[in-house]
């Protein structure tokens, strides 16, 4: 198992199952956690130490500053974990385009918006 101890992960979506499983698995390799989601009293209800950043991660800003939380908690960003998405049950045939709005742009968008904030930080870090 690798060791995490001193490592700063950033969870984005990290109240959904996947994110609350990667999350528990930082945690138990030693890594400080900033754990992001849309509902504050779904962030805390996680059993896990660390930060707690609401973020709706359809807004590109909203990855900016959820970056920055992790970086202000922790004092530096190594580890980025995307585990965003949106459910919808039911035939697909009867989502609306709202609801098919809000299931796709998530995890469509998210994930490049993601590092775009990093790009200036990571070049000043030292390699290990």
């Amino acid at each position: 198992m690798t060791d995490l101890n001193g490592a700063s992960a950033l969870v984005l979506g990290a109240t959904g199952g996947l994110g609350m499983a990667l999350s528990t698995e930082l945690h138990e390799r030693g890594a400080t956690l900033t754990l992001v989601g849309r509902d504050q009293s779904r962030l805390d209800a996680i059993q896990l130490p660390g930060a707690r950043h609401v973020a709706d991660l359809r807004n590109p800003t909203a990855c900016d500053h959820a970056m920055q939380a992790a970086i202000t908690h922790a004092g530096k960003l190594d580890i980025v974990i995307n585990a965003v998405g949106v459910v919808a049950f039911g035939p697909i045939s009867e989502l609306s385009s709202t609801q098919w709005k809000n299931f796709s742009s998530p995890t469509r968008s998210s994930p490049s918006w993601s590092p775009r904030p990093l790009s200036t930080e990571w070049p000043k870090r030292e390699s290990s």
